[in-house]
This record gives structure tokens, C-alpha cells and sequence, in this order.
């Protein structure tokens, strides 16, 4: 009896707690449109598609006109461009004559649609591929033994990408670069691509480290794979620009350290750089945890670390400046140079740990991250581990606890009933009676 009871309290808090997992969740549609109005400029389209300057439209939408507009292109620079409208139904529109003239303000801007208010924007655009011959094998950017020719940049304005399909089905789709990004001499040289895949409901990605999926955001993959590197020392690094619409002039990068290393074996920790720190729920995000793998085979053999530095003001580098204006950030920023109400920064992510062979061991590096609106996601003990938990250390408890109620109250009744008197027990007591 004290089992039964005790399985059935399990229960319950069981469904309680799978109840409580998945109310908080959101869904949205997800449209994903490649070539978006290019029926409408063929010419300049065909221009576009020529030069390999993709671009990807994404509608994240719900029913109470609270949507989240995706832009994804290679014009430029490799570039993920987030808005979020609420108040009425819109969509984006693509005018490809100005998105390949150097005018590009105003060459993607929403439909006019009464009530419509576009609340926020925020951008994610890499720049360059850093390579860096770490002969110390410090696997750090900032190791002061490095020498000038122990440097090469590669801009990604330079790199030449493959054109998309016109048309596809998918929510995942890939910008990739062969040899043609090399010089001539470095043909034949490997690969660079950066996918997307856009989440319109939760869940989490089915390859470590496993980041956690939400209604708002994408998740991204850097693969560099193949690669002669110039040193046989070789690391690489990715420098990233933030532009976020905002009157803070903050941005910042938090981590967060877990108690379970359920979904990423050996990593305990997440790393979010916000664009505004103290209002989380209305900004942008780029979360990574510190760990990337050299090989597709992820594991925990292949794991390797990932390095984040110092975020400083782009505004002081003219260069990358001048190759984020060039992207899609100027089709819906308008010109940031002069902006006072954005923000501008940049940081750089290496890849690599010291002893792990360098790039040359296995001539392949995965890197996995989230570009999303709103609060991040955390890694919290999920519901089944919970359960093992609970049917681990709370059954054995509440059986003890069951099994004394009941052996106390057997006690209690066998001490409060009676036993009959019957004559031969009176003739044994009172051996007087006759």
C-alpha cells in the first residue's frame, strides 16, 4: 500500500512538472523566401546571383502580430539581420536595383501596414578570417610572443560565395565558400560555410553541444574544413560586428555556469554577448558555449575550446565600418556612421586549446551559436533528469516515510483493542470462584 501510494505521488509531480516545461513555450510560423522580389528585378537579381550576393528572407510570425523578420545574405559580408514589428501583419521588401548600387539605405524596408511599429533591430555580420601561427601554443590572440608575419587576414569581402537555389522548402539553408575564396595559387584549398537553420518552437539542436532552441532565434554553424593552413601552427579566429538599435552605448558578454553537463558532455558553461545588458528582454543575443570540435563527428574526443576577447567601439575602425555599411546592415540600418541611436561593436572568437594538435591535426573546425530577440536561453536540468532524481533519492524517502506511518498505526491499533473475557480466564485469575 505504501508503494502504490508513493508511485502515484510521483506521478503527479511528474505531470505537474511536464505541465510547467511546456507552458511557457511559443510557437511560430516559420516562411523562409530565397530570392525575395527578384521577379520583380530580374536584371539586377541576375546580377546578384552572378556574384554569389545571396540573400534569405524569414518570417518568424505568431497570431497576435508579434513577428520576427530574418535577413541572411553574403552581399558584403557573411550578415544576419534581425527585426521585430508588432501591431500588424507586414513583410519585407527587396529592392535589388539599389542592393547592387552603392546606395543600399532604404533597399530593404518594411510594408506599409496600419498600426505597424517596428520596435527593435540588431545585426550579427562577420567580417574576417583571422589565422595566426601560434608557435607558442598558447592558443590565445593576445599571446605578446606573436610577430607580424605570424598574421594573415583574410576579409570576407573578398571571398566569393555559392549562389543559392532560387526557390527551396527549407528552414536550413547554407552560405558556402570552395576554393574560389583563395588566391589562385591556394585553389583546391577546402571549404568556409556558415548554415542557419530558424526555430519557430523549442527544442534543441540534434548535434553537440546541443543548444537550446526557442521561438526566437537561429541557430548558426561555422565549418571551416579541409584548409591547407599557411603555418603548420595555424589557429583561426572569426571577428564578429554587433549593431543593435539603441540608445545604449553597452554591450556585454555574460556567462553562466551550469550544475549539469546533460546536453554537452564536459562543458558547464554558456556564454551570451548582449547587446543590452540590463534589458535582456528586449535586445539582441549571440550565444555560443565555449567548445568547438575538430571533426563532423562531434564528441567529446574531437572538443576543443572556444576563446572569446575584449568587445571594443568598430567605430574607431574604419575598414570594418566600412564593410558592414557595404552589407545588408545598411539596406535596413540606413547609414551608421552617423547614427547616434546604434551601437556598433565587435569582438573576436578564436578556436583552439593548448595541446590539441593545432588545426593541421584534423583540417577541420565546427563551431556552433544562437543569433535570437530577447531573454537567451539556459541550460536547466531537464524534466527526466529530474524524474531519475526523484526515483532515485525520493521513492527510497517516501517509502520510509509511508512504511512508518503504516507501522506505527498496525502499533496504535493492536494496543487499543481488547481481548474477551471468557470464564476460563476469570477461574485462572481468581482461583477462589467457584
Amino acid at each position: 500500500m505504501a508503494e502504490t501510494s508513493a508511485l502515484k505521488l510521483l506521478q503527479a509531480c511528474t505531470t505537474v512538472l511536464l505541465l510547467l516545461s511546456s507552458s511557457e513555450a511559443i510557437n511560430r510560423k516559420i516562411a523562409t523566401v530565397f530570392w525575395p522580389n527578384c521577379n520583380d528585378f530580374q536584371n539586377s537579381c541576375q546580377i546578384a546571383r552572378s556574384l554569389g550576393n545571396n540573400v534569405v528572407y524569414t518570417k518568424a510570425s505568431t497570431t497576435k502580430h508579434d513577428n520576427l523578420y530574418y535577413v541572411f545574405s553574403t552581399i558584403g559580408i557573411p550578415t544576419i539581420v534581425l527585426a521585430r514589428a508588432t501591431g500588424a501583419d507586414s513583410d519585407l521588401m527587396f529592392n535589388w536595383d539599389k542592393l547592387m548600387s552603392n546606395k543600399l539605405e532604404n533597399s530593404i524596408y518594411f510594408k506599409k501596414a496600419e498600426g505597424l511599429k517596428v520596435d527593435y533591430i540588431f545585426a550579427v555580420a562577420f567580417t574576417r578570417l583571422i589565422e595566426f601561427n601560434d608557435i607558442p601554443d598558447s592558443a590565445s590572440l593576445n599571446d605578446k610572443k606573436l610577430k607580424p608575419e605570424d598574421w594573415v587576414f583574410r576579409n570576407f569581402t573578398d571571398f566569393f560565395w555559392d549562389t543559392l537555389p532560387l526557390k527551396s522548402n527549407e528552414n536550413k539553408f547554407v552560405f558556402n565558400t570552395t576554393s574560389d575564396f583563395f588566391l589562385p595559387e591556394e585553389s583546391n584549398n577546402g571549404s568556409l560555410s556558415f548554415s542557419f537553420q530558424v526555430c519557430g518552437s523549442g527544442g534543441r539542436a540534434s548535434e553537440l553541444p546541443a543548444l537550446e532552441k526557442t521561438a526566437n532565434l537561429t541557430q548558426l554553424d561555422f565549418v571551416l574544413a579541409n584548409y591547407t593552413p599557411t603555418f603548420s601552427k595555424s589557429r583561426f579566429a572569426l571577428e564578429a560586428v554587433l549593431v543593435s538599435l539603441s540608445n545604449n552605448k553597452k554591450m556585454a558578454i555574460d556567462e553562466t555556469q551550469s550544475i549539469d553537463d546533460e546536453y554537452s558532455p564536459g562543458v558547464f558553461r554558456i556564454n551570451n554577448l548582449l547587446s543590452n545588458p540590463s534589458h535582456q528582454m528586449t535586445a539582441g543575443f549571440l550565444q555560443w558555449k565555449p567548445v568547438s570540435y575538430l571533426s563532423n563527428d562531434r564528441g567529446r574526443k574531437s572538443a576543443t575550446k572556444v576563446k572569446h576577447y575584449e568587445i571594443v567601439d568598430t567605430r574607431d575602425r574604419d575598414l570594418a565600418m566600412s564593410q558592414v555599411q557595404s552589407s545588408v546592415v545598411g539596406a535596413l540600418f540606413g547609414d551608421i556612421w552617423n547614427r547616434t541611436d546604434v551601437i556598433i561593436k565587435s569582438t573576436n572568437i578564436s578556436f583552439g586549446l593548448n595541446g590539441d594538435g593545432f588545426y593541421l591535426k584534423n583540417n577541420y573546425t565546427v563551431w556552433s551559436s544562437s543569433v535570437g530577440y530577447g531573454q537567451p536561453p539556459e541550460d536547466e536540468i531537464s524534466t527526466t533528469v529530474i524524474v531519475i532524481i526523484a526515483a532515485g533519492l525520493g521513492i527510497p524517502v517516501i517509502l520510509i516515510i509511508f512504511g512508518g506511518i503504516f507501522t506505527v498505526v498496525r502499533r496504535l491499533r493492536s494496543r487499543s483493542g481488547y481481548q474477551a473475557i471468557s470464564s476460563d480466564s476469570l477461574s485462572r485469575n481468581n482461583p477462589q470462584v467457584n
